[in-house]
């Protein structure tokens, strides 16, 4: 997970991406916003996955407390 600082406006939400290499090379899979009515945008097979609840459980937990600064 990462986030996004090219062209971020210090008055927006966060916006971060989830990459994952699911044996199709890196790629983002996901983009989400830091807000409780932002909407997660899901990329290819992505959408509707059954792991996709999981995983921004643990993005929005690293969110909260980030491993590295």
């Amino acid at each position: 997970m990462f986030r996004e600082m090219d062209g971020a406006h210090p008055l927006s939400p966060p916006e971060y991406r989830i990459e994952c290499n699911d044996g199709a090379g890196p790629r983002v899979v996901c983009r989400f916003v830091d807000e409780p009515e932002g909407v997660p945008e899901w990329f290819g097979a992505w959408r509707g996955d059954d792991w996709c609840e999981w995983i921004l459980k643990r993005a929005f937990a690293l969110v909260e407390r980030p491993r590295n600064r």
